[in-house]
């Protein structure tokens, strides 16, 4: 059990614009529709609605009520992409803050840069497999949101022959836009200028070492952890750094920055070794964060508004979800006449949502 949420109600203001990013500079969107949410535990939900003017802006007064821990975003919907704003923090949200930029769409090539890529391989389990982690940071560097066509995903990359059991981790896209085919990782969410974090996990069986791991497209900073004291790491310039112990289990570090495309990493852990319990994505958050937090060079970009499904990048697991499900409302609200079918999905994955997050605050009461 925990406790109930503390309560709290207080006057709030946010008033901001709907931009368009275009080649020449940014302009107002006039009429664009824009909705105030608030998502907690005690209640989720549209609290407010309006239209832009002639500029582009928008404003709301709201209280906030109920739940402290409550989440308040502003989203609207460009070209059947929703976006929204950080959260609304403070008393009087303006300026960047309270910015909802969005992008012309397209499905052409917008060429989207691998800015981070970081490769975990976990020692071998009971039932001689190996947990590969990877996590990918991606930066769409066009002015247009790249959308999938039914064909041809936003991103898409291979994972390892033999692979099986792909779990989605967490990251900046919803788990129902990541989908494999073919012996490839494919999204299907849009992908707005900006940087973007995908994470997936798969199990490798022991003869798949030495793994041989090709670098699709160029790549800022690559990363190799490996949980096997005797396992080698080679090339893509890889360099070996000082080992790091994460929750008392040591990891070998390898990194490079600026590898080229085409380049190999090979992968050489020995036959045997100590079986641990099988290491799921979902069971290596931690892990994950930690090693980003190791080795991501973050390059510097301008924040912007996200595409559906995606919060700007939040470092927060509640904010994330309550992210989420403030773009899932925002999307299912501008459509005129949904299907029997589009409702019981919305209410199905809305659900889902709004239990993991019940999940994530329960377990953040538990350690307090």
């Amino acid at each position: 059990m925990f406790a109930a949420p503390a309560l709290s109600q207080e006057a709030r203001r946010v008033s901001g614009r709907v931009e368009r990013a275009t080649e020449d500079g940014d302009v107002g969107v006039p009429g664009a529709w824009v909705i105030l949410h608030r998502v907690g535990r005690d209640a989720q939900g549209a609290l407010d609605s309006m239209r832009t003017d002639a500029r582009g802006a928008y404003a709301f007064r709201f209280a906030t009520r109920g739940d402290t821990g409550a989440v308040y975003f502003a989203s609207t919907v460009y070209a059947g992409v929703a976006y929204f704003t950080s959260p609304l923090r403070s008393a009087d949200v303006s300026g960047d803050d309270a910015l909802l930029q969005v992008f012309d769409t397209t499905s052409a090539a917008v060429p989207i840069a691998i800015r981070g890529r970081h490769v975990i391989v976990a020692a071998m389990d009971t039932t001689k497999l190996r947990t590969v982690v990877e996590i990918y940071e991606l930066e769409n560097t066009g002015s247009r949101t790249r959308v999938a066509s039914e064909r041809s995903p936003s991103f898409s990359v291979r994972v390892p022959q033999g692979a099986s059991d792909l779990r989605v981790g967490e990251g900046d896209v919803s788990p129902d836009a990541i989908a494999l085919a073919e012996g490839t990782v494919q999204v299907f969410a849009p992908l707005s200028p900006g940087l973007r974090q995908i994470s997936f996990s798969y199990l490798l069986p022991a003869a798949a070492f030495p793994l041989a791991l090709p670098v699709p497209d160029t790549t800022t900073v690559l990363e190799v952890m490996v949980e096997d004291p005797a396992a080698t790491v080679t090339g893509a310039g890889l360099v070996a750094q000082a080992s790091v112990m994460l929750d008392g289990r040591g990891f070998q570090r390898f990194l490079a920055n600026d590898v080229p495309a085409g380049a190999v990493v090979t992968i050489t852990v020995p036959a045997g070794g100590a079986s641990l319990r099988t290491l799921y994505v979902v069971g290596i958050v931690g892990l994950a964060g930690i090693a980003l937090l190791l080795g991501l060079l973050r390059a510097v970009t301008r924040q912007r508004g996200a595409g559906f499904g995606v919060a700007r990048t939040v470092a927060d697991p509640a904010e994330a979800v309550a992210a989420a499900i403030a773009a899932l409302d925002a999307t299912f609200e501008k459509q005129r006449d949904p299907s029997a079918e589009a409702r019981a999905a919305w209410q199905s994955e809305r659900a889902a949502l709004k239990a993991q997050l019940g999940d994530i605050l329960a377990e953040r009461d538990n350690r307090l």
